[in-house]
């Protein structure tokens, strides 16, 4: 109790932590990380696949499927957690303590960001070595292969974790669906397109910081500025949708 009778009420950061604690320990009790890791041995069979049945393997040909497990794994961890919140209707007794609204959503994205990441980027490690073993005799792969690989890895979890956990907000009821909707059916099909138009695609950034395709600017850094001001948008559409959100329980 604080000097003047009430109760204290935590600062957004520290009810974001608290939102973290508890969508961890949803994870650990539900199955949504065993499904994320299960699907990560697609992309470790491939690998090991390809090795045996190709005399030169190149990091190109085991980076692709490690694109599109980009595209799965973010959106089941972070639009599913966020999605059930209020499908489950527990955001009523959330937004029945002093708690800022944005807490919710940052905290969620504090707990599945990283674990996105550790799969992502575990799994990038794994077929790099594996595919190490199909590289040909007297031409290894460039020394940056696997650090611009984690990397690339570390760069989608981010930022489609953030544009799924919005989606999730925005449309709840089909939060998933529609983040895979926008992953796979609209931002791949973009970074195909003309350059002017692929910078707004989340795949074909991480395609270049990974070394899958060739930037027009000759590196990867534009892509990673542009991968930060994608995640950044898409947080704060989040954000102003939640704020804006009008809910039953709202009226005292």
């Amino acid at each position: 109790m604080s000097a003047g009778g009430r109760a204290s009420v935590l600062s957004g950061w520290s009810a974001a932590r608290l939102q973290a604690g508890w969508t961890l320990r949803r994870i650990r009790r539900g199955r949504m990380l065993w499904l994320a890791c299960l699907f990560a041995l697609g992309p470790i069979s491939f690998a090991f696949l390809v090795v045996a049945k190709a005399h030169h393997v190149k990091w190109d040909a085991l980076f692709a499927p490690l694109v599109l497990l980009a595209g799965i794994v973010p959106p089941l961890l972070s639009a599913s957690v966020i999605a059930d919140e209020f499908e489950d209707h527990t955001y009523t007794y959330l937004w029945s303590r002093p708690l800022p609204r944005w807490s919710v959503l940052i905290g969620k994205l504090m707990a599945t960001v990283p674990l996105a990441a550790a799969v992502l980027c575990v799994t990038a490690a794994i077929c790099y070595q594996v595919g190490q073993r199909g590289a040909a005799p007297g031409n290894p792969w460039a020394p940056l292969t696997l650090p611009r690989g984690v990397a690339a890895m570390a760069m989608a979890a981010l930022a489609i974790s953030l544009a799924s956990g919005s989606i999730a907000v925005m449309m709840p009821r089909h939060g998933l669906g529609v983040a895979y909707a926008y992953l796979l059916v609209l931002d791949a099909p973009l970074g195909a397109m003309p350059f002017s138009i692929a910078r707004l695609s989340i795949t074909y950034h991480v395609s270049v910081i990974g070394g899958l395709k060739q930037p027009e600017d000759g590196s990867g850094g534009a892509s990673a500025l542009w991968l930060c001001g994608i995640a950044g948008f898409w947080l704060a559409l989040g954000l102003w949708r939640l704020a804006r959100s009008e809910f039953s329980s709202d009226a005292r």
